[in-house]
């Protein structure tokens, strides 16, 4: 709490000064939760000025509604939360405050100062974040190809699908506790390194590659990757996923012809990747 005369008084001009500059919406009220005072914010926000405030109140801090919040503050500790309100113009919209009760030079309970927020477009992108987190989830767990999430390949894998699981021999919490590249032939191992730098480089066209995987049993089975950033996090790390299809049978076939032809006819093959 802050331990200060009340802010009412002529002595804190400063300090209103300052909470008038501020982007947030401040409100002041008294130790009965009426509206004393408003910023300009506040004004801006809810689009009532401080006479109509303090007439209508339209935030009636000690309502039923708000006991929770009114029996915190009035035992003298600082509340923090969210709550949906209504602008002057019927709109509706979220906001974010922190309300701290003001002690007097007495320590008696004289104001509060409540700091808001309006959260109305984030928690509205947070919602659509949610919706396609669940739409990519309902694709990601049910596609036949193996599907993995991570943020690097030296990184443990932040997520796997049944399919990979199924390729790899893995159970999903054993491929939880590894890095991607634990799982690489090293022989592919400089290519995804390559890749992943690109990556970070901000080219994030998506991009296929073969590579080699070692199965939990020892088998090297043969896969086509395809390789994509989905987004960043809010640190600016990767979220990169790997859609990986089993083309062993595929490629393991393809060198059985290359080593016919070369065999047969004595002619080399055009370079490329064999099986080995």
């Amino acid at each position: 709490m802050i331990l200060a005369c009340p802010l009412t008084s002529g002595n804190h001009g400063g300090c209103r000064k300052a909470l008038e500059a501020s982007s947030d919406s401040v409100v002041l009220l008294d130790n009965q939760g009426v509206i004393i005072w408003v910023n300009s914010a506040f004004t801006v926000m809810t689009g009532y000025s401080f006479e109509e405030a303090a007439i209508n109140n339209p935030w009636i801090i000690k309502s039923e509604k708000n006991k929770p919040l009114w029996d915190t503050i009035t035992s003298g500790n600082i509340w923090r939360g969210e709550a949906d309100n209504q602008r002057k113009d019927g709109r509706s919209y979220c906001e974010e405050m922190t309300i701290t009760p003001i002690r007097d030079c007495a320590g008696e309970i004289v104001n509060y100062l409540a700091a808001k927020k309006d959260v109305t477009d984030q928690r509205f992108l947070e919602k659509l974040l949610i919706e396609s987190e669940k739409r990519f989830r309902s694709v990601f767990d049910n596609v036949h190809t193996g599907m993995v999430v991570v943020q690097s390949p030296n990184d443990k894998i932040t997520e796997v699908n049944q399919a990979f699981c199924h390729l790899t021999g893995y159970s999903r919490s054993e491929l939880l506790r590894k890095a991607l590249i634990d799982l690489i032939h090293e022989d592919d191992q400089a290519e995804t390194f390559k890749l992943f730098s690109d990556f970070c480089d901000d080219k994030f066209k998506p991009r296929s590659l073969k590579k080699r995987f070692i199965r939990k049993d020892g088998a090297v089975i043969w896969t086509e990757a395809t390789v994509a950033v989905v987004d960043r996090d809010i640190n600016g790390n990767l979220r990169v996923v790997e859609q990986i299809v089993d083309i062993d049978i595929q490629q393991r076939s393809e060198a059985e012809l290359q080593r016919y032809i070369r065999k047969t006819f004595g002619i080399e093959p055009k370079p490329g990747k064999s099986s080995k």
